[in-house]
């Protein structure tokens, strides 16, 4: 995914044990977890680019500004592992979630005219009735895999009006009415080169976008 800066990997459950996770049992390509917060309910810890977020009901291991390289996803899918098999156990984890932000950029200008182009419909430019240029933000579920769901959600980059900003979710449930395949908690972790790679398709698709491929459909 082009420009992809953040991703993490999240574990969802219920009475994570905050207060007994010993930092020494993460390993981050040898850099040591310096803690930020630590508080009976949450706990916040930094090792250069990655990031550890864990609550009494969610688990998140973060690459933050940096390129998705393999030794970067093992090491999140590592610190992921050993939560479940040190901390959680595996029956504890409700579902997993792979998560993916960046920018990209667009062939047709902005990322404004982008999305101008899949939303500003001509029926609803109508029914609004705006008199100055809509703020446009598009989100979508989906599901391309074995997860429970997907959303895709757009928006227009503040940084940089020629590209457009993406986050992507792929969610795997493992309880409840949407857990219709079954899947193991380990199962989702190593579905992560998986999502990553059908985030891939899905953005450069976007941004491949044409005036040709996306004719204009001029608003009222």
């Amino acid at each position: 995914m082009e420009e992809l800066r953040n991703f993490n990997i999240v574990l969802a459950g219920s009475n994570f044990p905050v207060q007994q996770i010993d930092l020494d049992d993460f390993s981050f390509l040898g850099r040591p977890l310096r803690a930020g917060l630590r508080v009976p309910v949450a706990l916040q810890a930094i090792a250069g680019e990655f990031r550890l977020d864990v609550l009494e009901e969610r688990f998140q291991v973060s690459v933050v500004n940096a390129s998705p390289t393999p030794d970067k996803i093992g090491t999140l899918q590592e610190a992921a592992r050993t939560f479940i098999n040190e901390y959680a156990g595996r029956k504890a984890i409700t579902a997993v979630g792979h998560n993916f932000q960046g920018t990209a950029t667009t062939q047709l200008g902005t990322g404004t005219e982008l999305l101008k182009r899949l939303t500003w419909r001509r029926a609803l430019a109508g029914v609004i009735g705006s008199t100055t240029d809509p703020v446009l933000s598009l989100g979508v579920r989906f599901r391309r895999g074995f997860e429970t769901t997907s959303l895709l959600r757009l928006e227009a980059s503040t940084d940089d009006a020629s590209r457009f900003f993406y986050d992507l979710n792929f969610s795997f449930s493992m309880v409840g009415e949407e857990a219709q395949i079954k899947f193991t908690a380990f199962e989702a972790l190593d579905a992560f080169n998986t999502s990553l790679a059908v985030g891939n398709e899905i953005v450069d698709g976007l941004s491949q976008l044409r005036d040709e491929t996306l004719p204009e459909e001029p608003a009222l």
